[in-house]
């Protein structure tokens, strides 16, 4: 019954959509199968429209002779670009009060070594990086940023991969940074979201941060950390080079790291190098971890994990253009130090 329904409002659709523009309804009937989407019967029409929309820019943007990427339909594509950010990304904040709260850390500059860096490295290829995983409707890619980041240096630590507890640091972080200019206090906030800098904090605060097998979901909402059940104990943390070619060394030297970007242009990421045109540098709305780099017909990028499922994008990954902080990528790069 709910599929001939389905068939009779998308056929609907087809009728009386203005000029006869029918153009898409095959790909959105597919798209409602793949990503399980349930509509009203009114939602179906605003919906489609939707999808149409993004479906024409997709192809606009990817028939460009410049495309450094393509785009493609994937979960987000029944979203207008407002709709996607309010529900993916973080209230945005401006790149230099994101650096000022932290001017008072001194940036990491150094290397072990400058023999010359291979073209392409890549952390998942030792071992030391986490699947992909899927943050849902929740503002909490900051969790996911740090506890990748503390997987990844734990790991070439001590030779072992834990999977280390991101509803912790929802239900127990509420740290703060301030910055000095204007006053104005930033404080981690579960779903609503946070910086991997204040929840290094938080994890060195109370003492480590839970497994994840022993703090996963938590209904109750109240910090529940367990200190029997600890996967990772932090000594600092550290701000590391805003120069990408010594930021790759470090990445390569002590492990991934953490970042944060403007990523209100990417909804609809499918495969290639993302570059400078399609985001602002100047504004910082998501946070994720770069675990490589490479190069492709000459131009260089980073290789970064997000946290929008392993459907999104390169398996869950993007590539991103390293040289020019593209869309911020090398504002705030950090890692933590373990015990």
């Amino acid at each position: 019954m709910k599929e001939a329904l389905l068939t009779l409002v998308l056929v609907a659709l087809a009728i009386c959509t203005p000029h006869g523009d029918d153009y898409g309804i095959d790909r959105f009937s597919q798209f409602i199968h793949d990503y399980n989407k349930e509509y009203t019967a009114s939602e179906h029409s605003t919906r489609f429209r939707i999808f149409q929309d993004n479906l024409k820019r997709f192809e606009e943007h990817n028939q460009e002779q410049d495309a450094s990427f393509f785009m493609d339909v994937n979960e987000f594509s029944d979203l207008t670009p407002s709709e996607f950010e309010n529900k993916m990304l973080m209230v945005p904040i401006s790149a230099e009060s994101l650096q000022r709260m932290y001017a008072h850390i001194k940036v990491d500059n150094t290397t072990r070594s400058n023999d010359p860096l291979p073209t392409n490295f890549d952390w998942r290829d030792k071992g030391a990086v986490a699947p992909v995983k899927n943050q849902g409707a929740c503002g909490s890619c900051w969790t996911y940023s740090t506890t990748g980041n503390i997987e990844g240096v734990n790991y070439i630590k001590h030779g072992q991969l834990v999977r280390l507890s991101q509803q912790q640091l929802i239900d127990c972080d509420q740290e703060c940074g301030v910055d000095p200019v204007d006053g104005t206090k930033y404080c981690d906030g579960g779903c609503n979201g946070g910086w991997m800098m204040t929840a290094f904090q938080s994890i060195i605060k109370i003492g480590g941060i839970d497994k994840e097998e022993a703090y996963s979901f938590n209904e109750n909402k109240k910090c529940e950390f367990n200190k029997e059940a600890i996967g990772a104990k932090l000594s600092s943390w550290k701000m590391l080079s805003t120069t990408e070619d010594v930021l790759a060394r470090q990445l390569f030297e002590t492990g991934p790291i953490s970042v944060a970007f403007d990523a209100s242009g990417i909804s609809g990421y499918s495969r290639g190098i993302i570059k400078a045109k399609h985001c602002d540098p100047k504004k910082m709305t998501h946070a994720v971890l770069i675990v490589g780099f490479g190069e492709e017909d000459g131009n260089k990028y980073w290789i970064v994990k997000n946290s929008w499922g392993p459907g999104w994008g390169e398996d869950g990954y993007f590539r991103i253009e390293r040289g020019a902080n593209v869309c911020g990528i090398a504002t705030v790069p950090c890692t933590s130090v373990v015990v």
